[in-house]
């Protein structure tokens, strides 16, 4: 399992745990948007995406692009490095 991959399920397993959220990670190919954001979704009627990345890794020019955006429309994005730092985004989601 990769860096990357260990912070995905960590990351799962926060949202999971959260009752009425509803979350999917869109799935990468030449027909979707690239650049989207790992965890896209919707709690407490707030929308949320969350970009996940190693310790190490850095978020491409898209990616940075697309998270702007879902601000900008007054989402909730956040790039998390571990399962607490999904649980802090989410946390602030509701506060």
């Amino acid at each position: 399992m990769t860096p990357e991959a260990k912070v995905k399920k960590e990351i799962r397993t926060v949202l999971d745990a959260l009752p009425g959220c509803w979350y999917f990670m869109p799935a990468a190919s030449v027909y979707g948007r690239r650049g989207v954001p790992d965890f896209v979704g919707l709690w407490h009627g707030r929308f949320f995406a969350i970009e996940a990345k190693s310790s190490v890794g850095m978020t491409t020019k898209l990616q940075d692009r697309e998270i702007e955006r879902i601000a900008a429309a007054g989402g909730v994005v956040g790039v998390c490095r571990s399962g607490e730092d999904a649980r802090e985004l989410m946390e602030g989601l509701c506060s």
